[in-house]
């Protein structure tokens, strides 16, 4: 079982592998880094969310689908109104006032805008093999539950600074929002992945976040089709 690697940064990469790799365990699981590039674990190129788009749209995409089994995008909700991603926080209401727009529906628009990116041929072709992960707003809302018990721990904004100030609590190692990539950054975040060891715990941990909980369920469909 392989798994290509398409997320916005290095440490977004090593928390999709170490949850793949943890919820399949038992078949060794197999990674490669397409965006960003890494070398020896450290990011050899730029990434961010703009870059995860251009993968999308390039044709290399069909040569990271072909050399593996599944593909995997990854992407933060927190700039998505953000040109050239165009997907708005808010929407007009019944009533005609703005407000903001309900987490399903803008988890299902950001699909929506990766997809479209895709050349409708390599969509057709493969799109049984692409599964994303849409971070609602920042993959560190998806480690709130490993260290955090109270209503805090389905936050979606700040979660950085709600991990960070649950981790002192603990005398825990925190994550700089400057450089998520120090070796003191790298540390917390492993140190934090640690609570989801078994499958049953991330399952658990996912159902506290929307984006989490439709990834993981992603990930369900490949464990039921590979067992059958």
């Amino acid at each position: 079982m392989n798994f290509g690697l398409i997320t916005e940064g290095v440490s977004e990469h090593n928390i999709i592998k170490y949850l793949v790799a943890r919820f399949f365990r038992d078949d060794d699981p197999s990674f490669s880094s397409y965006v960003p590039k890494l070398t020896n674990g450290k990011q050899a190129d730029t990434g961010g969310w703009h870059k995860v788009l251009e993968a999308c749209e390039s044709d290399d995409l069909e040569t990271y689908l072909i050399e593996n089994e599944y593909l995997i995008i990854q992407i933060d909700t927190d700039v998505s109104q953000t040109s050239p991603f165009n997907v708005s926080h808010r929407m007009i209401g019944s009533d005609g006032n703005e407000i903001d727009k309900p987490i399903e529906k803008l988890h299902e628009e950001v699909i929506e805008a990766l997809r479209s990116r895709i050349p409708t041929a390599i969509w057709d072709s493969y799109k049984e093999k692409i599964h994303f992960a849409i971070c609602i707003h920042s993959i560190e809302c998806w480690l709130l539950p490993a260290v955090i018990s109270d209503r805090h721990k389905s936050a979606i904004n700040n979660c950085i600074l709600k991990l960070n100030s649950a981790l002192r609590q603990k005398n825990l190692l925190t994550i700089s929002a400057n450089n998520k990539n120090n070796p003191q950054s790298i540390k917390a975040y492993h140190n934090v992945l640690s609570f989801y060891k078994k499958q049953k715990a991330i399952k658990d941990a996912s159902l506290n976040n929307y984006g989490f909980q439709k990834f993981i369920e992603s990930l369900e469909l490949i464990d039921t089709r590979t067992s059958n």
